[in-house]
C-alpha cells in the first residue's frame, strides 16, 4: 500500500486536479498513528491544489454478501435478504476510532468535505444485503459496482455549489 499511495500522490501532484475522492478501509491501527497519516496526506493533497472529498468506510458484513445470498436462496429461504444481513451500529464501531481519526486529522484544512453513505447503505439498524433485486455487496467489503454507480447523484449534491477551479481561489468550505 505504502509503494502505490506513494505513487498516486506523486501523479496527483504532477496533475494537479481539482478535486481528488479519497476512500479507505478502516484498518486496525493506532487512531493516532491514522490521524498523523491523514493529515500528512491531506496537506500534500492541499498543497497540489486539490479539493478532497473524503468518503467514510462503509459498513462491511464481515461475510461475502453474494455467496451468503446465494446460498440461502439454494436452501429455499424466503426470508434469505434477512438471514444475510448484520447489525449496522456494530460493525460501524468498530470502525468509529479510524472514522474520528482520520475526521480530526483534516478538520482544520479548507478545501476538504466529508460523505458518509451509511445512511444510504443501510438505513435501519439490520443491513440488509438485498437492494432493489439485486446484492448491495459483490463480495465481503465492496460495495456492488451498480449500487454504487446509482450513488453518483449523492456525489454531485455534495459537490454542488463548490467551484472545481484551483482551491487557492475560494474560501475554506466546511
Amino acid at each position: 500500500c505504502d509503494e502505490w499511495r506513494e505513487r498516486m500522490l506523486k501523479r496527483i501532484e504532477a496533475e494537479r486536479p481539482a478535486l481528488v475522492v479519497i476512500s479507505s478501509a478502516s484498518q486496525q491501527v493506532d487512531p493516532a498513528r491514522w490521524q498523523a497519516a491523514a493529515a500528512r496526506t491531506a496537506q500534500r493533497l492541499q498543497a497540489a491544489g486539490a479539493r478532497q472529498l473524503w468518503v467514510r468506510d462503509t459498513p462491511a458484513p464481515g461475510f461475502n454478501g453474494p455467496r451468503c445470498l446465494a446460498r440461502a436462496r439454494w436452501q429455499g429461504h424466503a426470508d434469505f435478504a434477512e438471514i444475510c444481513s448484520f447489525d449496522r451500529d456494530k460493525v460501524m464501531a468498530r470502525t468509529r476510532p479510524i472514522y474520528d481519526a482520520e475526521r480530526s486529522g483534516v478538520a482544520q484544512l479548507p478545501d476538504v468535505r466529508w460523505l458518509d453513505l451509511t445512511p444510504e447503505i443501510c438505513p435501519e439498524q439490520r443491513c440488509s444485503l438485498w437492494r432493489a433485486g439485486r446484492p448491495l455487496y459483490s463480495d465481503g467489503n465492496h460495495i456492488a459496482a451498480s449500487w454504487a454507480a446509482q450513488q453518483s447523484v449523492r456525489f454531485a449534491q455534495m459537490l454542488e455549489g463548490w467551484p472545481l477551479g484551483p482551491a487557492a481561489a475560494s474560501p475554506p468550505l466546511k
